[in-house]
């Protein structure tokens, strides 16, 4: 193992493997060791059969908490002389993993993981393995999270200008006031996350938010992923000159629609897909391929509906987490 990085916390780690050898001399496998702290750690590890595999060390326990995950076989190079990307996102004791562009899925780890740690790069960690040369590795780097507001911050629900929209068949509306497009610039692989207070009761009337994923120019086309009070979740996408698509599911009861409620929204974005998880648990994925040049990310509410007058939506702890945004921690 080689260390590259020490006490991180919340951070997005990144580094393109060599592979050491052909496949047809052996396995191989490589990949990072984070959080390490003792014998604590978390491992993620790409093995030259195309999976992907995430084990948890937490004193004398030892587990295999994710995989074999079968990644797609155009996916990873297992070439003689080739080699892959593998990023690691870390959010308080979840953490994805994401090879060359691909999530390749998410874990919650126990309680204690949470913690920072150091971070290592690893060959070889199966017995079965061939090492037979030094493990090649070059642009690692590791990003700290963009916080675009820790404390609560108030969406007050706008209309949207009709510029945003390609047609106004639905007109939505939009929290104006707060945006992570600078942060985000041309980040196609990234996390997002902020908790979301509910602004009423449902005896009051209906609410929504979530987040919204657009092209600044020329069409303005956007992607709106957003939870309502009625306990469900939408991705609703506006792709000029075709008509508005919608996925909608039901969330099978994880949404917290209480007067007093809130919820965790965290999204994963991984080039043509998104992943939403609601209060930690994962509910459905939605389409970004038509978006892939999308340079604007923001938190909204009043997607469907105005919302009651005299409320607001409140928001905390917006976090962003991105290979292309973020403080440089270290670069080797």
């Amino acid at each position: 193992m080689k260390k590259v990085a020490s006490a991180v916390v919340d951070a997005t780690v990144e580094a393109y493997f060599f592979n050491p050898h052909s496949t047809s001399l052996g396995q191989w496998s490589y990949g990072f060791w984070v959080r390490g702290t003792g014998p604590n750690a978390a491992v993620v590890v790409l093995r030259s059969d195309r999976t992907i595999h995430v084990f948890e060390r937490l004193g004398n326990e030892y587990s295999e908490l994710y995989g074999p995950f079968a990644l797609p076989a155009e996916t990873v190079d297992t070439s003689s002389g080739g080699g892959n990307s593998l990023q690691v996102a870390m959010v308080g004791n979840q953490m994805w993993s994401i090879v060359n562009g691909f999530t390749a899925g998410n874990v919650v780890f126990k309680s204690g993981m949470e913690k920072s740690g150091d971070v290592y790069v690893v060959n070889g960690y199966y017995r079965s393995d061939v090492v037979d040369q030094s493990l090649r590795f070059v642009n690692v780097a590791v990003y700290a999270a963009q916080v675009g507001f820790s404390a609560r911050q108030s969406l007050f629900v706008e209309p949207i200008p009709t510029s945003f929209v390609p047609r106004d068949d639905i007109p939505p509306k939009e929290a104006n006031r707060v945006s992570l497009g600078a942060a985000l610039g041309n980040a196609q692989n990234f996390v997002v996350q902020a908790t979301f207070y509910n602004p009423y009761g449902t005896s009051v009337g209906d609410w929504d938010y979530g987040f919204v994923f657009m092209r600044n120019a020329p069409d303005r086309d956007a992607v709106f992923v957003t939870i309502t009070s009625r306990g469900i979740w939408s991705a609703h996408t506006y792709q000029a000159p075709a008509p508005p698509d919608e996925v909608v599911r039901p969330d099978s009861g994880v949404i917290d629609v209480s007067e007093s409620g809130s919820n965790l929204i965290q999204l994963a974005v991984s080039d043509s897909v998104g992943w939403l998880w609601v209060n930690r648990v994962y509910v459905g994925s939605f389409p970004l391929a038509f978006l892939a040049d999308r340079d604007s990310l923001r938190p909204i509410s009043g997607r469907y509906v105005g919302g009651a007058r005299g409320y607001v939506v409140h928001v905390q702890n917006l976090t962003l987490w991105s290979g292309q945004a973020g403080t440089v921690v270290v670069r080797m």
